[in-house]
């Protein structure tokens, strides 16, 4: 699906470890805020948003700690992309 990728892919791991600011992250949809960024809602119910640290993978891990939010329109483990990124549009076209 063109729209996200699963939260096990190599880059949404890689995001997840380089931490907030990074280019990994801005591959996807993240924001630094202490409230939720919007009242948009999953397709399949629930908030459109999860936090970073409330991962069932984030005790123990390196972003245990981190309250960034990450975009997720249909389940929280598909979180979506940000096609305004240069490197997700790359990837699509040399696929």
């Amino acid at each position: 699906m063109p729209n996200h990728t699963s939260d096990q892919h190599a880059w949404f791991r890689a995001a997840l470890a380089a931490g907030p600011g990074s280019r990994e992250r801005a591959r996807y949809w993240f924001r630094e805020s202490e409230e939720i960024p919007n009242d948009w809602r999953s397709i399949f119910g629930g908030p459109a948003w999860s936090r970073v640290c409330d991962r069932p993978d984030a005790p123990g891990s390196p972003w245990e700690h981190d309250r960034s939010w990450y975009l997720h329109l249909f389940d929280t483990t598909q979180p979506d992309l940000n096609w305004e990124n240069p490197d997700v549009h790359a990837e699509f076209v040399s696929t």
